[in-house]
C-alpha cells in the first residue's frame, strides 16, 4: 500500500543545481536564478586629459596607462591617482594582462611578451615567439597566458604559455577562425573566443584542441556593429567594443557588447547613449571585473555597473529544467505537483510551461539538442519547444499585483510559494520550461527554489470510485494526451480542488511522518535535546553547548547502564571533553593505607594513602591545646574514615574548557556517582606543545605569546616559561641569553 512517505522529490536550489539545465539570458546568483541585468548609464567617470590607452585590473585594483606614458591607479584609500612613470615597453604595449604573479605585456615588436613582477614590477625573462607574430593575448586565469600566433606558411595558431615561462605546442586554427585579431579565454566554459574582424565575427573554440564549436555574427546579433576589441572576465563573459554604422555613417563611435560562453548577447551600450551625443567618443579599450564593465576613452575612463532595476527595459531570461523521470510501477506512476519559491516584486510574472513526453526516442532527441554547445542556450530551448513527440501544456502565469494595485502585497521583494499541479500528465517524463519577465523600474523576478513532486500519490484514494476511475471502473474514464479523467468529474475540477487541499495536507503529513527525527539523539535540534535528555534523565545543562548535548544523548545507553560505576563516569567526562586527558582516582578501590612493615607484616603497594593526624586530633605530650584538647573516648568514629569515600578526578583541560565546565561539572558528576562520595576536582593545565618539542628536539623554548601570564599552581607548566599574554611586559635591556628560541 502507497503512503505519503512514497512521495519521491527533484529539487533546484543550488548553483550546481540549476546549471544542469539549460540557462537562456540566466544567472545563478547565490544559489539563485534570476534574468541577466541591464546596464544602466554610467555610474563612474574618471577623466585623464591625456586619455587612456589601456586598463587592467592588479588584484581588485583598477590601473591604466595614460596617453602621456604613465601607469596611475586609485587605491581605496586614496583620493587622487597615484602614478609612476611607465617603462618603454609598457608605453609600446597593445596588451597588459595582469596575474597573482606576473604582470604580462605583449610588446610592440609582437615577437616577445616581456614578464614583470607584478608586486615590485621588476623585471623577469620575456617569451620569445620565433614561429609566428603574436596579434593578442589573454590570460588563463593560473598566471599563465593563452596567445594568438599569425603566421605567414602555416595556419594561424593558439600557443599556451604557463605561468613559467614554458610554451606549448600550438594548436593549428581552424580555416573559419583565419586572420582573427584579439581573443579572450573562458575558464569555466574551458573555450577560446576570438574575434575576427574582417567576416565581423566571434568563433568559439575549444582549449584542448583549438577545434570549433560555433560562431557568432555580430551584425545579427547588433546590427550595423563592426567590433575592434574583445576582451573575457576569464570565467563565462566576453565583450567587444567597436562602432556601429548606419548607412555607412557612424552613429554611435563608442559601443560595447556582452556575450555569454554559448554567444547570446547579454546587453549592449552605445556611448551617445550614457554621456550625450555631444561626447560620443570612440572606446578604446575594455576590462571585465565581476558584473562591471570598464571601459578607457580618449577623455577617460567609464565604468557600468548592472542595475536592479531595468531603467525602462524589461529584462528577461528562460530557463529549461533537465529531463525528470517518474518511474511507472504497478501501483505508482506520473506526477503530484511542483512547488516554486520565487521572489517576483510588483510588475513581474514568471510563466511555467510543461512539456512532456512517454516516447523514448524523443527524451534521446532532447538530449541531444541540450548538449549541443554548438546552439546558443536560446536556440537549444526553442528546438526543444518544436521537437515532435514533445508535448507542452498550457503556460501557467504567476503575476504579482501592479505597484498602484490596492491589493499590493507589503513586501513584494519577499520570496513567495507558488504550486502548480501536475497530476494531468500521464507521461513519465517531463520538462519545465520557466520564463521570468522584469519589469520597467523594477527589482529583477528570482527563483530560488523548485520542488517537482512525484508519483501521484492523492486524497482522490478515499472518495467514491465513481470520481476515482481506478482499475475496477476503468470502463467510466476518458482518455486525453495528458492522462485520463473519470466520468464523475468531466472538468476535472474536482480534482483540481482536492489538489488544492493537498498543498497543505501533505505537507503537514510529511511533518507528521518526521516528527520521530525531533527525538532521535543524532537529528533532534535546539529545545529538543534538552526535552529528551531530561525526559531520560540524563546528566544535564541547559547551558552545554550543541556538541556536548548530543554526545550525552547519544550515549545515553552506555551513562544510564552504567550509572553508579567508574565506566559510567569515565563515559560522561568523555562526552563533555572528548580531547582532554582524564584519570579518575578511587580511594577506596584504588588505594591502601600504607602502614610499617616487619619481618611478618606485610606492607601496602603503591600507590598508597599516607595517614597522619587529623586536624583535630588529641596526643598529650604531643598535640594539645588547653581549654580544646578532647581526649578520645568510646565510640569516636575510626579517624581514617577520612580517607574512604574520596573520588579524585585529574582533567588536563585548556583555559577555555575549564572555564566552560568548571561551574557546572561537579554536579554533572554527583548525577553519576553514588550517594556519599565525596569529589575532588584537580584542573590541570595541557602542556603547550612547542615546535621543538613537536620535532623531538630537547631545546629550551621561551613564549613570548601565550594565555598568560601564567600563575602557579593554576597554568603554570614545568618546563615552559610564558613571559606575556594579554598583560604584556617588556623584557629588560639586557635582553635573554643566547641559546633560546623564540615562538
Amino acid at each position: 500500500m502507497s503512503t505519503f512517505r512514497d512521495i519521491r522529490t527533484y529539487r533546484f536550489a543550488e548553483s550546481a543545481q540549476w546549471e544542469k539545465g539549460v540557462l537562456d539570458r540566466m544567472d545563478t546568483v547565490d544559489g539563485r536564478l534570476q534574468p541577466s541585468p541591464h546596464y544602466g548609464p554610467v555610474t563612474r567617470e574618471i577623466s585623464d586629459p591625456h586619455g587612456v590607452c589601456l586598463l587592467w585590473f592588479h588584484g581588485i585594483t583598477l590601473t591604466w596607462l595614460t596617453g602621456d606614458g604613465w601607469i596611475e591607479w586609485i587605491d581605496d584609500c586614496e583620493d587622487r591617482p597615484c602614478r609612476i612613470e611607465a617603462p618603454q615597453v609598457v608605453r609600446d604595449a597593445t596588451r597588459v594582462i595582469a596575474g597573482r604573479r606576473w604582470l604580462w605585456v605583449v610588446s610592440a615588436n609582437r615577437a616577445t611578451i616581456s614578464r614583470f613582477d607584478a608586486g615590485t614590477f621588476d623585471g623577469a625573462a620575456p617569451v620569445s615567439f620565433t614561429n609566428g607574430l603574436v596579434r593578442d593575448a589573454a590570460g588563463d586565469g593560473h598566471d599563465g597566458l593563452w596567445v594568438l600566433l599569425g603566421r605567414a606558411t602555416n595556419a594561424d595558431a593558439l600557443v599556451h604559455v604557463h605561468a613559467d615561462g614554458r610554451i606549448d605546442a600550438p594548436l593549428a586554427l581552424p580555416a573559419t577562425a583565419a586572420g582573427s585579431l584579439g581573443l579572450a579565454y573562458l575558464g569555466n566554459a574551458h573555450r577560446v573566443v576570438l574575434l575576427i574582424a574582417a567576416t565581423r565575427t566571434l568563433a568559439y573554440l575549444d582549449d584542448e584542441k583549438a577545434s570549433l564549436i560555433g560562431t557568432v555574427k555580430l551584425d545579427d546579433a547588433l546590427p550595423g556593429f563592426t567590433a575592434e576589441h574583445i576582451a573575457g572576465d576569464g570565467r563565462d563573459r566576453v565583450a567587444v567594443i567597436g562602432s556601429v554604422a548606419a548607412n555607412g555613417a557612424k552613429v554611435a563611435a563608442g559601443t560595447w557588447a556582452l556575450f555569454d560562453a554559448f554567444g547570446a548577447l547579454l546587453a549592449s551600450v552605445s556611448s551617445a547613449a550614457p554621456v550625450g551625443p555631444d561626447r560620443n567618443t570612440a572606446f578604446v579599450d575594455i576590462v571585465l571585473r565581476a558584473a562591471s564593465i570598464t571601459v578607457a576613452t580618449a577623455g577617460g575612463i567609464l565604468v557600468f555597473e548592472p542595475v536592479s532595476f531595468s531603467g525602462g527595459q524589461t529584462p528577461s531570461g528562460r530557463y529549461l529544467t533537465p529531463v525528470l523521470y517518474s518511474p511507472p510501477t504497478d501501483v505508482l506512476r506520473g506526477w503530484l505537483r511542483a512547488d516554486l519559491l520565487a521572489t517576483l516584486p510588483n510588475g513581474t510574472a514568471v510563466t511555467v510551461t510543461i512539456l512532456h513526453t512517454a516516447d523514448p526516442r524523443a527524451v534521446a532527441q532532447v538530449g541531444a539538442i541540450t548538449a549541443n554547445q554548438a546552439l546558443t542556450p536560446g536556440a537549444r530551448i526553442d528546438a526543444v519547444v518544436a521537437l515532435p513527440g514533445v508535448d507542452a501544456d498550457a503556460s501557467i502565469v504567476y503575476p504579482l499585483v501592479a505597484a498602484d494595485s490596492a491589493s499590493a502585497t507589503e513586501n513584494p521583494t519577499k520570496p513567495q510559494h507558488y504550486g502548480f499541479p501536475l497530476f494531468g500528465v500521464g507521461a513519465p517524463w517531463i520538462w519545465l520550461l520557466f520564463e521570468l519577465h522584469g519589469a520597467p523600474d523594477a527589482a529583477l523576478p528570482e527563483l530560488a527554489e523548485l520542488r517537482v513532486l512525484y508519483p501521484n500519490i492523492s486524497l482522490q484514494r478515499y472518495v467514491p470510485a465513481i470520481f476515482r476511475g481506478d482499475a475496477t471502473r476503468q470502463q467510466q474514464t476518458i482518455v486525453d494526451p495528458g492522462g485520463t479523467r473519470p466520468v464523475g468529474d468531466p472538468t476535472g475540477f474536482f480534482r483540481k480542488l482536492l489538489g488544492v487541499l493537498e498543498t497543505s495536507t501533505q505537507d503537514l503529513d510529511q511533518i507528521i511522518s518526521t516528527l520521530g527525527r525531533r527525538i532521535h539523539p543524532r537529528y533532534a535540534q535546539g529545545v529538543w535535546l534538552d526535552f529528551v535528555a531530561q525526559w531520560m534523565n540524563l546528566p544535564w545543562d541547559d547551558v552545554l553547548p550543541e556538541a556536548v548535548k548530543r554526545r550525552i544523548v547519544t550515549n545515553a545507553a552506555t551513562l544510564l547502564g552504567a550509572r553508579g560505576t567508574r565506566a559510567g563516569l569515565v563515559a560522561l567526562l568523555s562526552a563533555l571533553l572528548p580531547t582532554a586527558r582524564i584519570r579518575v582516582l578511587d580511594a577506596n578501590a584504588d588505594m591502601r593505607l600504607a602502614r610499617l612493615v616487619g619481618p611478618r607484616v606485610q606492607g601496602a603497594t603503591l600507590p598508597a594513602i599516607l595517614t597522619g593526624l587529623p586536624a583535630d586530633a588529641t596526643a598529650l605530650s604531643r598535640r594539645a591545646i588547653l581549654g580544646a584538647a578532647r581526649l578520645p573516648c568510646p565510640g569516636d568514629p575510626d579517624p581514617t574514615g577520612r580517607f574512604l569515600g574520596v573520588l579524585r578526578i585529574d582533567i588536563d583541560a585548556t583555559p577555555a574548557e575549564r572555564q566552560a565546565l568548571q561551574p557546572i561539572l561537579p554536579t554533572l558528576i554527583k548525577a553519576m556517582i553514588p550517594a556519599g562520595l565525596r569529589i575532588v576536582i584537580r584542573w590541570l593545565p595541557v602542556p603547550p606543545v612547542s615546535p621543538a618539542s613537536a620535532a623531538g628536539t630537547d631545546e629550551m623554548s621561551v613564549h613570548l605569546t601565550g594565555p598568560g601570564p601564567g600563575q602557579l599552581g593554576r597554568d603554570a607548566v614545568l618546563g615552559s616559561l610564558i613571559l606575556a599574554g594579554r598583560h604584556a611586559t617588556r623584557l629588560s635591556e639586557a635582553g635573554i641569553l643566547s641559546g633560546f628560541r623564540l615562538h
